[in-house]
């Protein structure tokens, strides 16, 4: 998922033709929440971790 979005990234920067249509959002929108909600939590999850190791 990370690698579709890098990509459509450069893309849409470097390609003046790159075009996305509703129905690529509409499948793509609920997966790049999910990626950030799995990024948030691994990180707060690893921030948590670290503060705890600081209070040693």
């Amino acid at each position: 998922m990370f690698k579709l979005l890098d990509n459509a990234y450069i893309a849409a920067r470097y390609h003046l033709d790159f075009n996305v249509t509703q129905e690529d959002l509409d499948y793509l929108a609920p997966k790049a929440q999910r990626l950030l909600e799995v990024t948030k939590a691994l990180c707060e999850q690893e921030l948590g971790r670290l503060r705890e190791e600081g209070r040693e």
